[in-house]
C-alpha cells in the first residue's frame, strides 16, 4: 500500500507535478518551493535532502527533532542561498529529497533533482 503522494509547486508560478518528475525540474538557490503530499497512513514525516550522497540536513524545526504534521499537506520551503554553491559548484544534478515515517524512519518516498546557483543557467 502506498503511504505519500507527494507533489511540489512554485509560487511563481503555481505549477503542480508528480515528485517523480522532479529530475525534470531546475530549482534556483533562493526560490521559494511548497512541497505537497497526500499522506494516507502516515502522522509524522521528516523530510531529509543530500547533494551527491553528502547529507544536507532535514527541512523543519529542529526543536521538534524536524518532525513534520504530515496533516498539513505541504511544507514551504526557501532554498538558502550556498545550497550548492558553498560546495564551489555553480549547479547540481544529485540533489536528493526522502521523505521518512518519523514513527519508524523509513524513506518510502525520494527523488533526485537539480539545484542551481543564482547566477546559473539552465
Amino acid at each position: 500500500m502506498r503511504q505519500f503522494n507527494i507533489t511540489y509547486t512554485a509560487y511563481y508560478n503555481r505549477k503542480y507535478n508528480r515528485v517523480g518528475h522532479l529530475y525534470h525540474e531546475v530549482w534556483t538557490e533562493g526560490d521559494i518551493r511548497e512541497i505537497r503530499w497526500n499522506s494516507f497512513s502516515i502522522n509524522k514525516v521528516r523530510i531529509a535532502l543530500a547533494i551527491g550522497g553528502h547529507d544536507k540536513g532535514h527541512l523543519g524545526d529542529g526543536r521538534n527533532d524536524f518532525i513534520i504534521d504530515a496533516k498539513q499537506e505541504k511544507y514551504t520551503w526557501k532554498i538558502p542561498p550556498g545550497f550548492v554553491t558553498d560546495f564551489g559548484i555553480t549547479r547540481s544534478d544529485e540533489v536528493q529529497i526522502s521523505f521518512f515515517d518519523a514513527s519508524n524512519d523509513q524513506a518510502p518516498e525520494r527523488c533526485n533533482f537539480t539545484i542551481q546557483g543564482t547566477n546559473s543557467k539552465n
